[in-house]
C-alpha cells in the first residue's frame, strides 16, 4: 500500500524557517558581518523578525568568553558522584561554577551567561530579557484566555501526599490570583507516563485529545514556541534538528500512533521542536532533577506575569539568577537539580521539555543528540562548516 506524502506542518514550517533564520544571525554576529543584511524569510512578520534579532543578540551576549562561568569538573565526574583533586585523590566536592571576570563571584546573577564544565560542555544558558515586552504580553493574554475558557480550573491537588507539581502547598492562594494556579501539560504525541514502549504507542496528551481551549492555546503561542525552538537550534543544533525531524517523520506517518488523525491535526499548528510545553501558573517550584528527560539534552523554562523578587536557582553550579518576566534559561535538566521561589506578584512560566523515547524512536536520530556541544563545537558549526555563499534562507525560498 503506498504511503500518502501529506503538505508540510504549517507549524513545523515556521518552527524550522525560525531556527535557520537565527542560526544565520548567529552566523552572521559571529563573522562580524552586518545582520541586518540578512535576507528575511517572507514567512515570518516584523514582530517575529525582531523578536528573532532579540533573541539572538542575548545569545551572542552570553556566548561571549567574558561572560561564561565555569566549574573545575567534568559532567561525566558529576554525575559519577566523584572528581580528581589537585593532588590526584578523588574526591566528592564539587567546587561552584567561577567567573574569570570577577574576583568575588556575584551573589545574584542578573546579565547574560552561559556555565561550561571543566570539558567546555555548555550545560546552562542564562538569557533574561531574551523576549520582547510584546511577546510577553501576546503569551500573557493567550494564558489569560486559556484559564478564563476552561470549565474546570487547571489541576491542583489538596492530598499532601501527592506529587508536588500539582500539589496546593506550592502555589498561591487562589483568592489572591487574577489567573487561577495550576499547572498542565500539552504535548501533540508522547507516551504517556505508564504507557512507554515498546509495548505502547504514543498518542496526544489528554489535555489535547479533544480540547479545543487547549487547542487554541497551542495555536496562539505558535511564534513563542518557533521562538524557543529557533533558541535551541543556536545553542544546540544537532538536537534542534533530531527533534525536528522526528515530528516531520511522524506528521507524514503517523500510523504507529494511537488517533494518528488527531496527532496530525495537532503538529499542523505544533511549531517547536520539543516534546512537550508544560504551563506552570502562580507556583513555586522546589528544588527537583528530571529524570525523565534526556541525559544531554537541553529543556527550557520562560517567564511571564505581573511580578518581582523572582529567583531561580542551580545549587550544585553555586549559582542564583534573577528570574523575572522576559527571561529564558536552558538546562541540563535531567542532571542538575533546580528550582523558583515564590514571588510577589503573579508568575506563569512555561516550561518545554523533551522526552528522549520519542527522540531516540525517530528515524532522523543521530548520536549528536547525545552530546553537549562544547565551544569548540559552536565555532565549528557556525565558522568552520557553515553554508558557503547563499545563506540558508535563501536555498529554502530557491526549493
Amino acid at each position: 500500500m503506498p504511503t500518502t506524502e501529506y503538505k508540510p506542518s504549517t507549524g513545523l514550517r515556521l518552527c524550522a524557517t525560525v531556527g535557520r533564520f537565527m542560526q544565520d544571525l548567529f552566523h552572521y554576529k559571529l563573522a562580524a558581518r552586518n545582520p541586518y543584511l540578512l535576507p528575511i524569510p517572507a514567512l515570518l512578520d516584523r514582530e517575529l523578525v525582531e523578536d528573532c534579532y532579540l533573541a539572538v543578540e542575548t545569545i551572542f551576549d552570553a556566548a561571549k568568553g567574558r561572560n561564561e562561568y565555569s566549574t573545575s569538573w567534568t559532567l561525566a565526574e558529576y554525575r559519577a558522584g566523584e572528581r580528581k583533586g589537585k593532588d590526584g585523590k578523588t574526591t566528592k566536592e564539587f567546587p561552584r561554577a567561577k567567573s574569570h571576570r570577577y574576583q568575588e563571584q556575584p551573589i545574584l546573577i542578573d546579565s547574560p551567561c552561559h556555565v561550561s564544565d571543566s570539558d567546555g560542555k555548555v550545560v546552562a544558558w542564562y538569557l533574561p530579557g531574551a523576549i520582547s515586552s510584546r511577546r510577553q504580553a501576546q503569551v500573557e493574554k493567550a494564558i489569560v484566555e486559556l484559564s478564563d475558557a476552561m470549565e474546570k480550573p487547571l489541576p491542583i491537588v489538596q492530598d499532601v501526599k501527592s506529587t508536588w507539581r500539582t500539589n496546593s502547598f506550592f502555589f498561591r492562594d487562589p483568592e489572591e490570583c487574577a489567573v487561577r494556579p495550576g499547572c498542565v501539560c500539552f504535548s501533540p504525541c508522547w507516551y504517556s507516563q505508564a504507557h512507554p514502549p515498546p509495548n505502547h504507542e504514543p498518542g496526544p496528551s489528554q489535555t489535547l485529545a479533544s480540547d479545543t481551549n487547549s487547542e487554541e492555546f497551542i495555536r496562539s503561542l505558535q511564534e513563542y514556541n518557533a521562538l524557543v525552538g529557533g533558541m535551541l537550534a543556536v545553542i544546540h543544533p544537532d538536537l534542534y534538528r533530531v527533534a525536528l525531524g522526528t515530528w516531520k517523520a511522524i506528521h507524514n506517518s503517523s500510523e504507529g500512533c494511537t488517533r494518528p488523525e488527531r496527532v496530525r491535526e495537532l503538529l499542523e499548528i505544533w511549531a517547536s521542536p520539543f516534546t512537550a510545553v508544560s504551563l506552570i501558573v502562580n507556583r513555586e517550584t522546589p528544588l527537583h532533577k528530571d529524570r525523565l528527560g534526556g541525559q544531554y539534552y537541553l529543556d527550557a523554562v520562560s517567564t511571564f506575569g505581573n511580578y518581582v523578587n523572582g529567583r531561580f536557582e542551580i545549587p550544585a553550579l553555586g549559582m542564583r539568577f534573577r528570574y523575572n518576566p522576559g527571561c529564558v534559561i536552558f538546562l541540563n535538566s535531567y542532571t542538575f537539580a533546580h528550582g523558583a521561589s515564590r514571588v510577589e506578584g503573579e508568575r506563569y512560566c512555561i516550561a518545554s521539555f523533551f522526552r528522549p523515547n520519542m527522540i531516540k524512536n525517530g528515524s532522523s536520530y543521530h548520536p549528536g543528540a547525545e552530546s553537549m556541544p562544547a565551544i569548540q563545537d559552536y565555532r565549528r558549526f557556525y565558522v568552520e562548516n557553515f553554508g558557503k555563499g547563499k545563506s540558508r534562507v535563501e536555498e529554502e525560498e530557491e526549493e
